[in-house]
């Protein structure tokens, strides 16, 4: 069957064409968003902080709520976290020596510690999201939740693991430039937080705020 070059590439050059006017009209749109998002028109606050957030690629199951309150300047999360039977429970060491992996199962200190840093660094990212993109709001409250089995039904109910109060003026302290040098559970401690946790990263249920 002989193919037909010259058609092939017209039809190539108006699938571009198409392609980059789409393009360029999406992003017209969210420019505009965006600036009325900057602006501080709360419907677009809403569309523009539900789009960035949806396009976070979350490890674990995460499900994310907010509401804008006081015409735009508080900001509230409720986090439906992933639980700790969703983390991994086993980990890979290289020998110094050789080429098999070592598979080892991790402890359940480690777990919890390994569940800990997770629950506060979804925390963490979401404020930092929530300043960056929305600068007229200036207060941000994070609740995070999981479900766990109540002994009194046997059911598994809503308990909240964090709740955390934090003012853009006291998150301005934070240096960004060296993110790696940072840890997430200290950074926490720094804000209005309330959270019922042992040293070993296990987590009591607190009443959020």
């Amino acid at each position: 069957m002989e193919i037909n070059t010259e058609a092939a590439y017209r039809e190539a050059c108006g699938r571009w064409t198409r392609e980059k006017e789409a393009h360029q009209a999406a992003e017209q749109t969210r420019q505009h968003l965006m600036r009325q998002a900057v602006g501080g028109n709360i419907h677009a606050m809403e569309v523009f902080l539900e789009t960035a957030l949806s396009d976070i690629a979350w490890p674990r199951e995460t499900l994310v709520s907010f509401e804008l309150q006081e015409g735009g300047v508080r900001l509230v999360f409720d986090v439906d976290l992933p639980e700790i039977e969703d983390m991994p429970t086993k980990t890979a060491v290289v020998p110094q020596r050789g080429y098999k992996l070592s598979v080892k199962d991790l402890s359940a200190t480690k777990l919890q510690q390994l569940y800990a840093g997770h629950v506060h660094s979804i925390s963490f990212r979401l404020i930092a999201e929530a300043f960056a993109l929305l600068p007229t709001v200036e207060v941000v409250v994070l609740s995070a939740y999981t479900q766990r089995v109540d002994p009194s039904t046997g059911h598994d109910a809503d308990q909240y693991l964090l709740s955390v109060r934090v003012q853009r003026s006291q998150w301005g302290f934070i240096n960004f430039g060296a993110l790696e040098s940072i840890d997430v559970i200290d950074a926490l401690d720094r804000f209005d937080l309330r959270r019922a946790m042992t040293k070993q990263g296990a987590f009591k249920a607190i009443e959020p705020f």
